[in-house]
């Protein structure tokens, strides 16, 4: 869809400022994620006043349409104001400060209100939660001492991980804190079907991902990554820390530890 696919970049380079000044021009398409009013409109505002014409596809959610948080302020949508790739945390103040934060939330849609109600009812404060509305082009302009995870609702092998897992895995290693650092993933398992068909099993899997949000490190994260030398996916599953990392090349199935 864009320039910037591992294929383009096999080992992981992040691009150049030409590169990411000339992303929408040169994509196939565009897709966002909006869940705010404000960002929902001014990405619609953005597409009639581009002077090319690109696709543009549009992921929305009904359970936000109603939902008390999910509004934005007049203020948001006049003036010197734009479409926002990228939301970071408001931090607010029961958090604590920046260098004390030892996780970093990523996520994209309706996910985001479920992660922020569930932070606030453990009264978790050292974790923050930050959103990516534009999914490609993607926002390379995103990010001390906090990991980086990756949430969604949807099974591995759906929503959007697989695209956007190698390029957020790039992005922080232009950091000054995070280079060389992997990236987490919560979510539900591979499925076949997007749908459990059971309300039960539903709610169970709802609490396991959001669990595996919050939890310093003892359950099993599993995120996939692209090796930089074998140009190859990986499968990593990081249990606890006590135990390693295990690394398993889905290709040729063989197993490392680190």
């Amino acid at each position: 869809m864009c320039g910037d696919h591992v294929i383009c970049i096999p080992e992981l380079v992040f691009p150049t400022p030409e590169k990411v000044e000339r992303q929408h021009q040169d994509c196939n398409m565009q897709v966002v994620y909006p869940i705010t009013p404000a960002n929902y409109f001014h990405v619609l505002r953005r597409q009639i006043h581009h002077d090319f014409r690109k696709s543009l596809i549009i992921f929305f959610s009904k359970s936000l349409l109603c939902h008390p948080n999910a509004h934005s302020d007049l203020l948001e949508m006049v003036g010197d104001t734009h479409f926002k790739h990228y939301i970071p945390d408001s931090h607010p103040e029961h958090l604590v400060p920046a260098e004390e934060v030892r996780r970093h939330n990523l996520c994209t849609g309706q996910v985001y209100q479920t992660l922020v109600q569930e932070r606030d009812a453990k009264g978790i404060k050292d974790v923050v939660i930050s959103r990516i509305e534009q999914i490609s082009p993607f926002p390379y302009d995103l990010y001390p001492n906090a990991d980086i995870l990756w949430c969604q609702e949807e099974p591995l092998n759906n929503g959007v991980w697989t695209y956007v897992g190698p390029r957020i895995l790039t992005a922080p290693n232009e950091t000054q804190y995070h280079k060389g650092k992997y990236l987490y993933y919560a979510g539900r398992q591979p499925t076949s079907s997007v749908a459990t068909g059971s309300k039960a099993q539903h709610k169970k899997e709802n609490e396991e991902f959001l669990a595996a949000a919050f939890v310093r490190c003892s359950v099993t994260i599993i995120h996939i990554v692209v090796a930089h030398k074998r140009r190859s996916p990986l499968l990593i599953c990081w249990r606890t820390s006590a135990l390693g990392i295990a690394i398993i090349n889905v290709k040729s199935i063989f197993k490392t530890k680190i």
